[in-house]
């Protein structure tokens, strides 16, 4: 079977190894990404065509309205192109069934080609809103094309059956690359907290300077340090509360930087904080610093939004979200020398748990299963 893959994240070289191991499982593999796209705060530009194995190939495409992901469109022309000059039996379509560009792909296909296909949908939404023309009837007609949707989390499968869709529902997390994210020396002599991801409010960043203030507020967790891994809006007002709070010589702003980078900044770490909190329109959907850590070994701490106590799976490791003094007592928990012996195993089966369910190599092979299992 041939693998046709559209993606505006596409890019990323982290999912380069999920690409390579789809390929081992079907014969032909392409992915369509655009040729620029804002991820997380960088802007990614690829203008030439990569070819990751003899059956497997990356595309870039133009785009226009690009500046969302909802309503950006590929070049018409190219994606034509394309599409003649391959023959899928499987297009799996990594964006909302409301997306502009998730129509324009259906449309397409269905004018291009004559032999049978399947149509698979990748869905993250985490609210009931509804959507206005003309969201509503590409939804619509997303919903009566689709013979699968692959769904983020638990949450995503009930609020698609709400929103309409009666067909098959499969769950399918995010990946870790464990080629790039290897286990490294153990997390004992570290003394970093970090953050990674976008600086903005809903992530809890805030949240995070104020319980690292009162973290060092106790001697033994004075020598403690905390990194910032990414950009956003929030950026200019976390320096400014570290500049209020005295901080600037214990907290690092870096910018976003590629997967084999992050990895590093894992490794020289203690413990990886994510401290999201809901809004109206937002839950963490995932969360893949979370497993990205743990199979370098780094004990994680997480708050309860989206799907984050479903990755760690440790209550031990989870706090109710915008809860400052369960945050801090968390993280000192991890802090602590005393407790690295218990940490350390809590670790070895996290870790061994997160690549069973993760790794790229086995979300591949259920991706192809649950193809052919499709009538």
């Amino acid at each position: 079977m041939n693998l046709l893959l559209f993606w505006h994240a596409g890019g990323v070289k982290s999912y380069y190894e999920r690409y390579k191991n789809l390929a081992e499982e079907y014969d032909q593999v392409k992915v369509i990404i655009p040729q620029s796209w804002n991820e997380g705060g960088k802007l990614i530009n690829i203008s030439e065509k990569i070819q990751l194995g003899d059956n497997c190939e990356i595309i870039p495409v133009k785009t226009k309205f690009s500046f969302k992901q909802t309503t950006f469109l590929y070049d018409f022309q190219e994606v034509k192109t394309h599409l003649k000059h391959f023959k899928p039996d499987v297009i799996h379509i990594h964006e909302e069934p409301w997306a502009f560009s998730t129509y324009q792909i259906i449309r397409e296909c269905k004018k291009v080609f004559t032999k049978e296909y399947k149509v698979v949908i990748d869905s993250a939404v985490i609210n009931m809103n509804r959507r206005f023309l003309p969201f509503s009837f590409i939804e619509k007609k997303t919903y009566s094309t689709a013979e699968l949707i692959f769904a983020r989390n638990t949450e995503v499968v009930e609020i698609l059956k709400k929103r309409g869709y009666k067909g098959p529902i499969r769950l399918l997390g995010n990946g870790v690359d464990t080629k790039i994210f290897k286990q490294k020396d153990s997390f004992t002599n570290k003394k970093a907290i970090v953050f990674i991801g976008r600086l903005t409010e809903c992530k809890g960043v805030f949240l995070l300077i104020e319980a690292f203030k009162k973290i060092l507020e106790e001697k033994q967790f004075t020598d403690t340090t905390l990194n910032f891994i990414g950009s956003g809006d929030a950026q200019d007002s976390l320096k400014d509360l570290a500049k209020k709070y005295k901080l600037e010589n214990k907290i690092k702003f870096i910018d976003r930087v590629d997967s084999e980078k992050v990895v590093n900044y894992i490794t020289d770490s203690r413990v990886l904080v994510l401290p999201s909190i809901s809004t109206q329109l937002w839950k963490e959907q995932f969360g893949r610093v979370l497993i990205e850590s743990l199979v370098v070994g780094r004990p994680v701490v997480g708050s309860t939004c989206g799907e984050i106590p479903n990755v760690i799976n440790n209550k031990k490791y989870v706090f109710k979200e915008n809860n400052l003094d369960e945050l801090v007592e968390k993280v000192k928990f991890v802090l602590n020398p005393e407790h690295e012996e218990v940490i350390t195993k809590d670790i070895e089966i996290m870790r061994k748990d997160v690549i069973e369910k993760y790794d790229w190599s086995n979300l591949s092979k259920y991706h192809i299963t649950q193809i052919k299992g499709l009538a």
